[in-house]
Protein backbone atom coordinates (compact mmCIF):
# COMPACT_ATOMS: atom_id res chain seq x y z
CA UNK A 1 0.00 0.00 0.00
CA UNK A 2 2.82 2.40 0.84
CA UNK A 3 4.47 1.86 -2.54
CA UNK A 4 1.16 2.59 -4.29
CA UNK A 5 0.64 5.83 -2.37
CA UNK A 6 4.23 6.91 -3.06
CA UNK A 7 3.84 6.12 -6.75
CA UNK A 8 0.62 8.13 -6.95
CA UNK A 9 2.29 11.03 -5.14
CA UNK A 10 5.22 11.03 -7.57
CA UNK A 11 2.89 10.81 -10.58
CA UNK A 12 1.01 13.90 -9.42
CA UNK A 13 4.09 15.84 -8.30
CA UNK A 14 5.81 15.18 -11.64
CA UNK A 15 2.92 15.65 -14.05
CA UNK A 16 0.78 18.22 -12.27
CA UNK A 17 0.92 21.17 -9.91
CA UNK A 18 -1.14 19.37 -7.26
CA UNK A 19 0.79 19.69 -3.95
CA UNK A 20 2.17 16.34 -2.80
CA UNK A 21 4.29 15.24 0.16
CA UNK A 22 8.02 15.13 -0.44
CA UNK A 23 9.43 11.66 -1.11
CA UNK A 24 12.55 10.58 0.78
CA UNK A 25 15.55 9.12 -1.06
CA UNK A 26 15.23 5.81 0.80
CA UNK A 27 11.70 5.44 -0.61
CA UNK A 28 12.67 5.84 -4.28
CA UNK A 29 13.05 2.10 -4.91
CA UNK A 30 9.40 1.56 -3.93
CA UNK A 31 8.09 3.88 -6.62
CA UNK A 32 6.55 3.04 -10.00
CA UNK A 33 4.57 6.16 -11.01
CA UNK A 34 3.77 5.42 -14.68
CA UNK A 35 0.79 3.08 -14.04
CA UNK A 36 -0.90 5.95 -12.19
CA UNK A 37 -0.32 8.54 -14.90
CA UNK A 38 -3.95 8.28 -16.18
CA UNK A 39 -5.12 9.05 -12.63
CA UNK A 40 -3.72 12.55 -13.14
CA UNK A 41 -5.99 12.77 -16.18
CA UNK A 42 -9.06 11.91 -14.12
CA UNK A 43 -8.41 14.83 -11.76
CA UNK A 44 -7.73 17.16 -14.69
CA UNK A 45 -10.91 16.00 -16.45
CA UNK A 46 -13.01 16.72 -13.36
CA UNK A 47 -11.40 20.14 -12.94
CA UNK A 48 -11.89 20.92 -16.64
CA UNK A 49 -15.61 20.07 -16.51
CA UNK A 50 -16.07 22.01 -13.27
CA UNK A 51 -14.42 25.15 -14.63
CA UNK A 52 -16.53 24.86 -17.78
CA UNK A 53 -19.66 25.13 -15.63
CA UNK A 54 -18.33 28.34 -14.06
CA UNK A 55 -17.28 30.06 -17.30
CA UNK A 56 -20.08 28.78 -19.54
CA UNK A 57 -22.35 31.84 -19.00
CA UNK A 58 -19.53 34.26 -19.93
CA UNK A 59 -19.45 33.70 -23.71
CA UNK A 60 -17.80 31.18 -26.03
CA UNK A 61 -14.56 33.08 -26.65
CA UNK A 62 -13.82 33.73 -22.98
CA UNK A 63 -14.92 30.19 -22.12
CA UNK A 64 -12.57 28.70 -24.73
CA UNK A 65 -9.67 30.89 -23.62
CA UNK A 66 -10.01 29.85 -19.98
CA UNK A 67 -10.38 26.18 -20.91
CA UNK A 68 -7.19 26.34 -23.00
CA UNK A 69 -5.36 27.58 -19.91
CA UNK A 70 -6.64 24.82 -17.61
CA UNK A 71 -4.42 21.90 -18.78
CA UNK A 72 -1.39 24.18 -19.12
CA UNK A 73 -1.74 25.55 -15.61
CA UNK A 74 -2.65 22.18 -14.09
CA UNK A 75 0.38 20.41 -15.59
CA UNK A 76 2.77 23.33 -15.38
CA UNK A 77 3.27 23.06 -19.14
CA UNK A 78 5.46 19.94 -18.88
CA UNK A 79 3.79 18.24 -21.85
CA UNK A 80 3.63 21.40 -23.95
CA UNK A 81 7.36 21.81 -23.34
CA UNK A 82 7.85 18.38 -24.92
CA UNK A 83 5.60 19.36 -27.82
CA UNK A 84 7.71 22.48 -28.47
CA UNK A 85 11.05 20.67 -28.26
CA UNK A 86 9.80 17.93 -30.57
CA UNK A 87 8.45 20.48 -33.06
CA UNK A 88 11.91 22.02 -33.30
CA UNK A 89 13.53 18.61 -33.69
CA UNK A 90 11.11 17.46 -36.40
CA UNK A 91 11.51 20.70 -38.34
CA UNK A 92 15.31 20.45 -38.31
CA UNK A 93 15.49 17.55 -40.81
CA UNK A 94 18.77 16.56 -39.16
CA UNK A 95 20.18 13.16 -38.28
CA UNK A 96 18.72 11.02 -35.51
CA UNK A 97 21.50 12.02 -33.12
CA UNK A 98 21.07 15.71 -33.90
CA UNK A 99 17.31 15.50 -33.34
CA UNK A 100 17.92 13.98 -29.90
CA UNK A 101 20.35 16.81 -29.13
CA UNK A 102 17.71 19.37 -30.12
CA UNK A 103 15.26 17.75 -27.68
CA UNK A 104 17.73 18.46 -24.86
CA UNK A 105 18.49 22.01 -26.00
CA UNK A 106 16.94 24.47 -23.50
CA UNK A 107 16.58 27.16 -26.18
CA UNK A 108 13.30 27.62 -28.04
CA UNK A 109 13.50 27.71 -31.82
CA UNK A 110 11.30 29.51 -34.33
CA UNK A 111 9.42 26.36 -35.32
CA UNK A 112 8.49 25.65 -31.70
CA UNK A 113 6.89 29.08 -31.42
CA UNK A 114 5.10 28.71 -34.74
CA UNK A 115 3.69 25.27 -33.91
CA UNK A 116 2.74 26.40 -30.40
CA UNK A 117 0.72 29.27 -31.89
CA UNK A 118 -0.94 26.94 -34.40
CA UNK A 119 -1.74 24.40 -31.68
CA UNK A 120 -3.28 26.97 -29.32
CA UNK A 121 -5.30 28.56 -32.12
CA UNK A 122 -6.71 25.18 -33.10
CA UNK A 123 -7.41 24.38 -29.46
CA UNK A 124 -9.13 27.74 -28.98
CA UNK A 125 -11.37 27.09 -31.99
CA UNK A 126 -12.22 23.57 -30.88
CA UNK A 127 -12.87 24.50 -27.26
CA UNK A 128 -15.16 27.26 -28.47
CA UNK A 129 -17.46 24.50 -29.72
CA UNK A 130 -17.76 22.79 -26.33
CA UNK A 131 -21.31 22.55 -25.04
CA UNK A 132 -23.17 20.89 -22.20
CA UNK A 133 -23.87 17.96 -24.52
CA UNK A 134 -20.20 17.18 -25.26
CA UNK A 135 -18.21 18.53 -22.29
CA UNK A 136 -18.04 15.16 -20.53
CA UNK A 137 -16.70 13.37 -23.62
CA UNK A 138 -14.17 16.12 -24.28
CA UNK A 139 -12.98 16.04 -20.66
CA UNK A 140 -12.44 12.27 -20.62
CA UNK A 141 -9.86 12.87 -23.35
CA UNK A 142 -7.38 13.79 -20.62
CA UNK A 143 -7.66 10.22 -19.33
CA UNK A 144 -7.56 8.72 -22.83
CA UNK A 145 -4.41 10.64 -23.79
CA UNK A 146 -2.53 9.58 -20.65
CA UNK A 147 -3.63 5.97 -20.95
CA UNK A 148 -2.41 5.93 -24.55
CA UNK A 149 0.95 7.44 -23.55
CA UNK A 150 1.21 4.75 -20.85
CA UNK A 151 0.78 2.14 -23.60
CA UNK A 152 3.57 3.82 -25.59
CA UNK A 153 5.95 3.66 -22.62
CA UNK A 154 5.21 -0.05 -22.35
CA UNK A 155 5.83 -0.98 -25.96
CA UNK A 156 8.39 1.61 -27.15
CA UNK A 157 12.05 1.45 -26.21
CA UNK A 158 13.76 4.53 -24.84
CA UNK A 159 15.87 6.51 -27.30
CA UNK A 160 18.66 7.07 -24.79
CA UNK A 161 19.89 5.63 -21.52
CA UNK A 162 19.15 8.73 -19.47
CA UNK A 163 16.42 11.22 -18.64
CA UNK A 164 13.35 11.27 -16.44
CA UNK A 165 11.27 8.95 -18.61
CA UNK A 166 14.11 6.44 -18.87
CA UNK A 167 14.40 6.39 -15.08
CA UNK A 168 10.65 5.80 -14.75
CA UNK A 169 10.66 3.12 -17.46
CA UNK A 170 13.50 1.33 -15.67
CA UNK A 171 11.27 1.09 -12.57
CA UNK A 172 8.12 0.29 -14.54
CA UNK A 173 6.51 -2.99 -13.53
CA UNK A 174 5.12 -4.41 -16.77
CA UNK A 175 2.33 -6.42 -15.15
CA UNK A 176 1.22 -3.44 -13.07
CA UNK A 177 1.21 -1.12 -16.08
CA UNK A 178 -0.73 -3.59 -18.24
CA UNK A 179 -3.25 -4.00 -15.43
CA UNK A 180 -3.51 -0.22 -15.19
CA UNK A 181 -4.12 0.10 -18.95
CA UNK A 182 -6.83 -2.57 -18.86
CA UNK A 183 -8.46 -0.93 -15.84
CA UNK A 184 -8.53 2.56 -17.34
CA UNK A 185 -9.71 1.31 -20.75
CA UNK A 186 -12.59 -0.46 -19.01
CA UNK A 187 -13.35 2.70 -17.04
CA UNK A 188 -13.36 4.75 -20.25
CA UNK A 189 -15.60 2.16 -21.94
CA UNK A 190 -18.08 2.21 -19.05
CA UNK A 191 -18.12 5.99 -19.29
CA UNK A 192 -18.81 5.69 -23.02
CA UNK A 193 -21.74 3.34 -22.40
CA UNK A 194 -23.33 6.02 -20.22
CA UNK A 195 -22.68 8.86 -22.68
CA UNK A 196 -22.24 7.95 -26.36
CA UNK A 197 -20.63 4.56 -26.97
CA UNK A 198 -20.47 4.94 -30.76
CA UNK A 199 -18.60 8.25 -30.58
CA UNK A 200 -16.35 6.87 -27.86
CA UNK A 201 -15.51 3.73 -29.86
CA UNK A 202 -14.74 5.58 -33.10
CA UNK A 203 -12.65 8.20 -31.29
CA UNK A 204 -10.70 5.55 -29.35
CA UNK A 205 -10.03 3.63 -32.54
CA UNK A 206 -8.65 6.73 -34.28
CA UNK A 207 -6.53 7.67 -31.24
CA UNK A 208 -5.00 4.18 -31.08
CA UNK A 209 -4.30 4.22 -34.83
CA UNK A 210 -2.65 7.62 -34.41
CA UNK A 211 -0.58 6.23 -31.54
CA UNK A 212 0.58 3.35 -33.73
CA UNK A 213 1.57 5.78 -36.51
CA UNK A 214 3.40 8.08 -34.06
CA UNK A 215 5.25 5.14 -32.54
CA UNK A 216 6.51 4.05 -35.99
CA UNK A 217 7.45 7.65 -36.76
CA UNK A 218 9.29 8.07 -33.45
CA UNK A 219 11.27 4.86 -33.89
CA UNK A 220 12.40 5.87 -37.37
CA UNK A 221 13.28 9.49 -36.60
CA UNK A 222 14.53 9.21 -33.01
CA UNK A 223 15.23 5.53 -32.37
CA UNK A 224 12.83 5.39 -29.44
CA UNK A 225 10.75 7.44 -27.05
CA UNK A 226 11.81 10.19 -24.63
CA UNK A 227 9.94 12.37 -22.17
CA UNK A 228 9.69 15.16 -24.74
CA UNK A 229 8.30 12.80 -27.37
CA UNK A 230 5.79 11.42 -24.88
CA UNK A 231 4.67 14.99 -24.16
CA UNK A 232 4.37 15.67 -27.88
CA UNK A 233 2.18 12.59 -28.35
CA UNK A 234 0.00 13.51 -25.39
CA UNK A 235 -0.66 16.98 -26.78
CA UNK A 236 -1.55 15.51 -30.17
CA UNK A 237 -3.93 13.01 -28.57
CA UNK A 238 -5.67 15.69 -26.49
CA UNK A 239 -6.25 18.00 -29.45
CA UNK A 240 -7.34 15.18 -31.76
CA UNK A 241 -9.70 13.70 -29.16
CA UNK A 242 -11.50 16.99 -28.50
CA UNK A 243 -11.91 17.58 -32.24
CA UNK A 244 -13.17 14.05 -32.90
CA UNK A 245 -15.70 13.93 -30.08
CA UNK A 246 -17.16 17.36 -30.85
CA UNK A 247 -17.35 16.62 -34.59
CA UNK A 248 -18.82 13.14 -34.24
CA UNK A 249 -21.46 14.23 -31.72
CA UNK A 250 -22.81 16.63 -34.34
CA UNK A 251 -23.67 13.68 -36.58
CA UNK A 252 -24.16 10.75 -34.19
CA UNK A 253 -26.98 11.34 -31.70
Amino acid sequence: MKSILLSIALAFSTYSRVPMPQIRWDEIELIDPLPFFPLVGIVLAALFALIYEFVNPLGHLFQATILCCVPLLFTGGIHMDGFLDTSDALASYQSKEKRLDILKDPHTGAFAIIFCAVYLLLQLGIYGLISKENISLVAVGFVVSRTTVLILTLFTKNARQSGMLFTMQSKQQRVTSIGSVIGFVLLITLFGINTNLIVMTISLGIIFLTAFFLQRHILVLFGGITGDLAGYCLQVFELLWSFLTILLMRYIP
